[in-house]
């Protein structure tokens, strides 16, 4: 019996020894979880948090061309907080309940990441970082567009480090992260950068100048870049709504002021486009 019991305690030790990484891994999301979901409704919205839940008030009452203060920013969170607010109606804690989903999902999309590109050990180290990051906790529990940006940023690396390093081809989820994060913030673009710059350095896109100019673009991204506008303009399709804009220029001269009113029709992808550009 003493045997027995004294074998069942090694092979228990190694089980314990073989699945520590999940063990610890289960601990901090679970750690992650409570500091992202306790008191939802530690207050009222804040100033950020309004605009948001304004416009998604705007889309749920089904104003979605001029909703708000941010009407002509992308519609992602907006279309969310409408189906919170529809279906559940209006709480702090339902709201927020969006980004800490997203933030979670974050905290779990590194843990894959690091440890199919690197290792569990990075994996780990990663994870804790994210999961624990001040600033990453407070994105997820504010109604704001960060985290869900936070999120398919991540997504769109690992679908197309997955394509660099293991030359898996998956266009259609590749390009669906980079639609939903341009959807969600146009920051989305920094991580367009990002692929395209690769792309160049890997070869994967070519510019040649003989014996005559052409650009060579790799078929996965072709199809993943077409999956990712056919998909922006299918969820917002009044992206090129154009809406009536008042601008005044008022130049000052020796014989005074030269002022110009301009009324033009601007569409609202355009629009957002240019305001934050500026």
């Amino acid at each position: 019996t003493q045997e027995h019991l004294f074998l069942s305690i090694i092979e228990l030790s190694m089980n314990v020894r073989k699945n520590i990484w999940n063990i610890v891994l289960v601990l901090v999301l679970l750690a992650a979880a409570y500091l992202r979901l306790s008191a939802l409704d530690y207050t009222t919205l804040g100033t950020g948090e309004v605009e948001v839940y304004q416009a998604a008030n705007d889309y749920a009452s089904g104003n979605i061309l001029k909703s708000f203060y941010i009407f002509d920013t992308p519609p992602l969170i907006k279309y969310m907080g409408a189906f919170v607010l529809l279906t559940a109606g209006f709480s702090e804690t339902a709201l927020r309940m969006i980004p800490v989903i997203f933030g979670m999902l974050t905290v779990i999309l590194t843990w894959f990441f690091a440890k199919k590109f690197y290792s569990k050990k990075v994996a780990m180290l990663a994870v804790v970082m994210v999961a624990f990051s001040f600033i990453h906790l407070q994105f997820s529990r504010s109604l704001q567009m960060e985290a869900m940006l936070g999120f398919f940023f991540l997504l769109a690396l690992y679908y197309f480090f997955d394509f660099v390093e293991n030359r898996k081809k998956n266009h259609l989820m590749f390009g669906a992260a980079i639609a939903l994060g341009m959807l969600t913030k146009f920051m989305m673009l920094y991580a367009v950068a990002i692929i395209i710059i690769i792309s160049i350095l890997r070869h994967y896109i070519q510019i040649r100048r003989k014996p005559q100019f052409s650009i060579i673009i790799d078929n996965f991204l072709v199809k993943s870049f077409i999956v990712a506008v056919v998909l922006f303009f299918v969820i917002w399709p009044h992206a090129l709504m154009p809406l009536k804009t008042d601008i005044t220029i008022s130049v000052d001269f020796a014989d005074g002021p030269h002022v110009n009113h301009i009324t033009p029709s601007i569409p609202q992808l355009l629009l957002e486009l240019g305001k934050r550009s500026v």
